[in-house]
């Protein structure tokens, strides 16, 4: 049709949003500008220059069968609203036929972003129709995302008018995430409203983890300000911490963590954060790590263990000259004496132990050896406690986050 919209741009965004060559978009982007008009002849058909543009920019990307895809993608995005896009069924179809994997993650999350409300219950069937051949797939998951995403509600009724009804827990948990980067407040409405389904009463998590990523501040508030158990308080802080941490960083975790009431309940949340997203801090250089460190402790969260993470995790950072000793001696300019003795002697009530056993595996360092002597003239004696070999095990094991 005449009147139909140049989808050529928007199609080569979602593919610079994919990680596709910047180079490509702005390419294109270039030739669009030049020519705005002139997108399709008089009958409605796209024109000779931009089918040479679409062709040309397919030419350059590293397979046939992504070139493919990508020429088919403005087809694709144009079909009519309202009804399934067998187009974009066609083409998913092809994509997750692919045994490449890399490849197939890729193009299917680019359809994923043309795909409408009225699409998905066919794709969802779609993964069916494999999954009846034996053929599963991880890419459900960001689909399921997705589908909470641009129709939460409808999704959730969908899945649940199937006959016999089977919503998996870790699929219900995809879609409320998805659905609270949109509309978190009816998200919350519906795990309420719905307590007999299976793991509806432990996704509220799920709300947080997708709303943090749009609204913190929002997201936030509400975790804080609503009563909860404190299985739900522990699940969604730590769920919250490890988006923050990958979109934002060390940084950013750290005084989203600190910004918490100290109270007693949140204490518990953060640390028990801090002990989810431990072993992804392997590669903090040692003033990034002494710098996390020195924030988080000022507002009473880490402990002797978490400390000893701290430091044993930097001295396996890439960037580590100077083994343990380096953190230390950058922990010593960010965290006062004073400080570190207030902490230690807490931690010696709680864990004299790993107090001694730290105090004594890094007591050649003249910061050390002035915590102890400010531990001494506290009274606090750890001379009869016994002290325990280190553990020899790595200092951090990846666990499985909840719903991701």
């Amino acid at each position: 049709m005449s009147g139909k919209p140049n989808l050529a741009i928007p199609a080569l965004a979602i593919l610079a949003a994919a990680g596709w060559g910047w180079g490509i978009y702005q390419s294109a982007t270039r030739s669009h500008e030049a020519s705005p008009a002139g997108t399709a002849d008089a009958s409605g058909r796209p024109s000779a220059r931009r089918e040479a543009r679409g062709s040309s920019i397919a030419a350059l990307l590293p397979t046939a069968r992504s070139a493919q895809l990508f020429a088919s993608l403005d087809e694709i995005a144009g079909e009519p609203k309202g009804a399934v896009n067998k187009k974009l069924l066609t083409a998913m179809r092809t994509t997750l036929s692919d045994n490449d994997p890399t490849r197939r993650n890729r193009d299917f999350a680019i359809l994923l972003d043309l795909m409408r409300p009225e699409d998905a219950l066919a794709v969802h069937n779609l993964f069916l129709e494999f999954h009846r051949d034996g053929q599963t797939f991880g890419e459900y998951a960001p689909f399921a995302n997705r589908w909470g995403q641009i129709d939460g509600a409808g999704a959730l009724d969908a899945l649940m008018n199937e006959q016999p009804m089977r919503l998996p827990p870790r699929d219900l948990r995809n879609i409320i995430a998805g659905w609270s980067r949109n509309d978190p407040q009816s998200a919350l409405t519906w795990i309420k409203d719905h307590p007999e389904v299976p793991g509806a009463s432990f996704s509220f998590d799920a709300v947080i983890q997708g709303w943090v990523n749009v609204d913190r501040d929002a997201a936030t508030r509400y975790l804080l300000d609503h009563p909860l158990s404190m299985n739900d308080r522990v699940r969604a802080t730590g769920n919250a911490a490890d988006e923050i941490l990958s979109s934002s960083g060390i940084e950013a975790t750290v005084n989203w963590l600190v910004s918490f009431p100290p109270t007693g309940e949140n204490n518990i949340a953060a640390n028990s954060a801090l002990n989810g997203i431990s072993w992804r801090l392997g590669e903090l250089p040692y003033d990034k790590a002494a710098d996390a460190w020195a924030t988080l402790s000022k507002n009473s969260i880490g402990g002797i263990d978490q400390l000893g993470r701290f430091t044993e995790a930097s001295a396996e950072a890439r960037t580590a000259t100077q083994g343990t000793r380096g953190f230390i001696d950058a922990l010593a300019e960010k965290w006062p004496v004073e400080q570190a003795v207030s902490s230690f002697a807490t931690w010696s009530q709680q864990n004299p132990v790993e107090v001694k056993n730290y105090l004594t595996q890094y007591g050649d360092s003249p910061y050390i050896k002035s915590i102890s002597q400010g531990l001494a003239a506290k009274g606090v004696d750890l001379s009869l406690v016994p002290q325990e070999e280190p553990d020899a095990a790595g200092p951090f094991e990846p666990s499985e986050r909840s719903g991701k």
